[in-house]
């Protein structure tokens, strides 16, 4: 029991931490430059995967996986501190509590639907990332500290392009980035989980995946942010649940798959997903792109 309590508040630790992360793009940067702030938003995140899984590996392999718990630890007490530390933003426009800012979002049809697809975009790629590492052992017998260097690689991709995203939206329309890059991410699903060849072609393909995902996200976070721009908290919260809500589905959903067809079938199933999250976004309006609709106004007689 102890060791399930402490995931559950590590785990509201981490919902408020990305949240925060992702609303104050709104509070330091003006809109000229938030799609470039929410690239590195979203690339500080694979940080995670580049630095913490060969140390996480290598600790549980030569001592105890316990010992891998000093990685966060340490990691979310630096956070604290650049938090405390860093100077203030803008101050936000008082809209009311965090209920009516959530009851916002479910009343506009558009950020209603950006949230779904986020919900199964990130469904379909926890499905993947979460069950990467058995892959890998079961297709090539590599150990859990190669795991991790293998893991890593792919997160150096994912800090490269969405940090760099910007360079793209600013010169096609965001939408169709988003739409595009989450039907590619779908198709490599298919090879990736059925073609084992080698390591390396696995990786290659991991890491090409890796590099539209962060265009992906990278765009619709910007996106989302765009939704509610007076709400950016309520839109963030949005994101962190339904991102948080989507690992929790795609980690449930993704070893149900591999329980009862492997991980062949599971690629197919991926690849459904990334395309109704596709859809979806294809149906969300874009301020920038895309003109507002405004009800004429009456004529007087």
């Amino acid at each position: 029991i102890p060791f399930y309590a402490a995931h559950v508040v590590t785990g509201a630790g981490v919902a408020c931490l990305l949240s925060a992360g992702f609303a104050g793009v709104a509070a330091y940067f003006g809109d000229e430059h938030a799609a470039w702030a929410v690239g590195w938003v979203v690339g500080a995140q694979s940080l995670a995967w580049i630095g913490g899984n060969p140390v996480i590996g290598l600790l549980a392999d030569s001592g105890s996986w316990r010992l891998a718990y000093l990685v966060p630890a340490t990691i979310s007490a630096l956070a604290l501190v650049a938090g405390l530390l860093a100077p203030r933003g803008r101050p936000a426009q008082p809209v009311g509590g965090i209920g009516e800012g959530l009851a916002a979002v479910f009343r506009d049809e558009s950020a209603r639907r950006w949230s779904l697809a986020e919900l199964v975009a990130y469904s379909a790629w926890t499905a993947e990332i979460t069950y990467a590492a058995a892959f890998y052992i079961e297709s090539y017998g590599v150990s859990i500290f190669e795991v991790g260097v293998l893991m890593s690689v792919g997160s150096v991709v994912f800090l490269l392009v969405s940090t760099n995203t910007v360079r793209l939206t600013d010169r096609l329309p965001r939408k169709p980035v988003i739409v595009v890059s989450a039907l590619l991410m779908g198709l490599i699903l298919v090879p990736v989980l059925n073609l084992t060849p080698s390591v390396w072609f696995t990786l290659g393909l991991f890491c090409a995946m890796a590099g539209f995902a962060a265009l992906r996200a990278t765009a619709a976070s910007a996106l989302g942010l765009a939704q509610l721009p007076e709400r950016p908290g309520a839109m963030m919260g949005a994101r962190t649940a339904s991102s948080q809500l989507g690992y929790m589905i795609g980690a449930a959903g993704g070893g149900a798959a591999l329980s009862l067809s492997g991980f062949g079938a599971l690629g197919f199933v991926l690849l459904a997903g990334m395309g109704l999250s596709a859809l979806l976004i294809a149906r969300v309006h874009d301020p920038l792109g895309e003109p507002a609709l405004h009800v004429p106004e009456p004529v007087p007689d």
